[in-house]
């Protein structure tokens, strides 16, 4: 994808960086997805292409297996779509996922869908990876923990304690 003049939507370069990677194996069921766009959403681009404004739009991100989709809550932030499972994915599972991008231009009449060919300019970027074999030992890795109270090797606990898990 290129701004400047002469420049026209493409679907080259749009994502910069996914996790997990392309085709990973043994991927944690306690991951989440992000990709990270090389443009923001919902934001004017400075494309030259017939003298317009333009700008990139977040359609969906869908994520299964084999078909059947995986609940879960999609965040998007700026640049970033981000999936979390509403459970961890399944063990030993091949996780398939579909990013949905389209283009609009402004118009005489206001905000509208980019066409190239007669179709609206979709960008699609589809993506696989591998869960690990887990089973539940009755251990949870620190990493997966978000809240500990008290924290990591505290042992004591004291009057005066600061919330942080240190005496003031």
């Amino acid at each position: 994808f290129i701004t400047g003049e002469n420049a026209t939507p493409s679907e080259n370069d749009l994502v910069l960086s996914v996790y997990p990677e392309e085709n990973a194996q043994n991927v944690s069921v306690f991951n989440h997805i992000e990709l990270i766009c090389k443009y923001p959403f919902n934001t004017i681009i400075p494309l030259y292409y017939s003298g317009k404004e333009h700008r990139l739009i977040f359609r969906e991100l869908s994520v299964g297996i084999s078909g059947d989709e995986i609940e879960g809550t999609t965040m998007i932030n700026d640049k970033t779509v981000r999936f979390e499972p509403n459970d961890t994915f399944p063990s030993s599972q091949t996780i398939y996922y579909n990013l949905k991008l389209y283009w609009e231009v402004n118009t005489d009449n206001g905000w509208s869908p980019f066409f190239s060919s007669g179709d609206t300019l979709f960008t699609e970027y589809n993506g696989i990876f591998t869960t690990e074999n887990y089973s539940y030992t009755g251990y949870i890795d620190s990493e997966n923990v978000e809240y500990s109270y008290p924290i990591d090797r505290q042992f004591h606990m004291l009057k005066n304690e600061h919330p942080a898990g240190y005496v003031k």
